[in-house]
């Protein structure tokens, strides 16, 4: 759910809004609404993950970061699904220079 960052004046002028002309919106229902709208203000200001762990860093050198981490990945994925390419074709190679 996305942190909507309202002030108390602003939850109420909505809360108001949604309740003028509204016989069934109780006061029970205007508390709640006006609850959920705190806790979301609330939510706003805790940091997120990633600003914990990249606070230091540049958004140029994050990217730079992400780029040779995906590089590293791509390169450990390649060398686990193309193993034994080498070694068959090299030892081919020697047994038939062993043959002669």
């Amino acid at each position: 759910m996305p942190n909507i960052g309202l002030t108390l004046e602003q939850s109420e002028a909505i809360v108001d809004y949604l309740a003028g002309g509204n016989q069934h919106f109780t006061e029970a229902k205007k508390a709640a609404l006006l609850a959920f709208f705190e806790q979301q203000n609330a939510v706003v200001n805790e940091p997120a993950a990633t600003e914990i762990f990249c606070t230091s860093l540049t958004p140029s050198w994050q990217l730079v970061l992400m780029a040779l981490g995906g590089c590293l990945i791509l390169l450990i994925l390649s060398n686990l699904t193309w193993r034994d390419r080498f070694t068959g074709v090299r030892n081919k190679l020697v047994e038939k220079s062993m043959q002669h």
